[in-house]
């Protein structure tokens, strides 16, 4: 009864990538290819720069997991990009969730659920042919992980024969028990308590904190932390110089002794291109003013690809060493 009606449960989305490779996996259609190029979820149209237009039809081509989608800066897909999905031009500590009319819509009236929902009700057919029990059960075991109850049965049933598989599936692909993660306490079964820890979260919660230990005793070994030198101190191992409770905003002594007075910043924006100045290419004074090999199917923001071109400084060995330098930088000559 809490899960079905959201009574004191705490329960949390699951990640729009879970969500889709889920969707998915259980339709039977996900392709577990490994590796190789990606996929998009936009349709590219090129002019004189690249415009993306959100993808309403999808085939093989587009049913890998999202670990392969080629995320385009600015840009989201029609469906899964109202599900808090990160922006490539914004850094943040935690992503946000939320819970809005858009995503039940997209969840339950977008062509890809339409097109899931069918790909699953032929497989429970094509799986279970004779026995409409079976099909359900099947349904509610991929979806749910647990089998429909009497009721769930008999609502099932009446659905499939009114209006067909398809609206089970969709029905169950929009379900809570799919969409959030809940977590039961094993000293209640039927409670449900704290949500499960995902992936991100544990490794956010504890790698850096087990990485800070190791590092701490690895530089302890080397002895390149500050040692206590406090009277009552009665550790042997390096450790840096406790927090005073009474001002723990007090500056504290450094691991080593200050020697910098004063210190210079420069910032650069930008710098001149190493391919002009010391970082000499053969090959590509060899191609100079041919096509890039393998660069058929790039895509760049600012269109087609043209040639390669070289530099347009002349380059020869310079100094003592031979290093190949440009005409760019002769300053460098008697150093080199």
């Amino acid at each position: 009864m809490q899960e079905a009606y959201g009574f004191g449960v705490t329960h949390k989305k699951a990640f729009c990538r879970a969500m889709r490779d889920s969707i998915l996996f259980t339709s039977g259609a996900l392709d577990l290819k490994m590796q190789g190029p990606g996929f998009y979820l936009l349709d590219v149209q090129v002019e004189n720069v690249m415009h993306y237009f959100p993808k309403e039809h999808f085939g093989p081509k587009e049913f890998r997991r999202m670990v392969y989608q080629t995320r385009i800066r600015q840009e989201q897909d029609a469906i899964f990009g109202a599900f808090d999905c990160p922006d490539g031009n914004q850094v943040i500590s935690n992503r946000s969730r939320s819970n809005t009319p858009i995503q039940a819509l997209n969840l339950f009236n977008s062509n890809f659920i339409l097109q899931q929902s069918e790909i699953l009700a032929s497989r429970l057919q094509r799986d279970f042919p004779d026995s409409l029990k079976q099909q359900i059960d099947h349904a509610f075991l991929a979806l749910h992980g647990k089998r429909p109850d009497e009721h769930e049965m008999q609502i099932s049933k009446a659905l499939v024969q009114s209006d067909g598989h398809a609206s089970l599936c969709r029905a169950l692909y929009n379900s809570s028990r799919f969409i959030f993660i809940f977590k039961k306490s094993m000293k209640h079964p039927f409670r449900f308590t704290h949500p499960m820890l995902d992936r991100r979260s544990f490794l956010s919660q504890s790698g850096t904190a087990l990485g800070s230990m190791a590092l701490t005793h690895l530089l302890g070994q080397d002895g390149l932390m500050a040692k206590n030198t406090e009277a009552n101190a009665t550790s042997a191992i390096p450790i840096r110089p406790d927090i005073d409770p009474a001002n723990p905003n007090a500056a504290r002594q450094s691991h080593f002794p200050s020697r910098a007075k004063q210190v210079l910043m420069i910032f650069c924006s930008g710098a001149v291109s190493q391919l002009d100045t010391f970082d000499y290419k053969p090959e590509l004074w060899r191609r100079h003013g041919q096509p890039m090999p393998g660069g058929e199917d790039l895509i760049t923001f600012q269109g087609e690809q043209g040639n390669l071109t070289k530099s347009p400084f002349e380059f020869r060995p310079r100094g003592q060493s031979g290093k190949w330098t440009s005409d760019l930088v002769p300053s460098s000559w008697k150093s080199s």
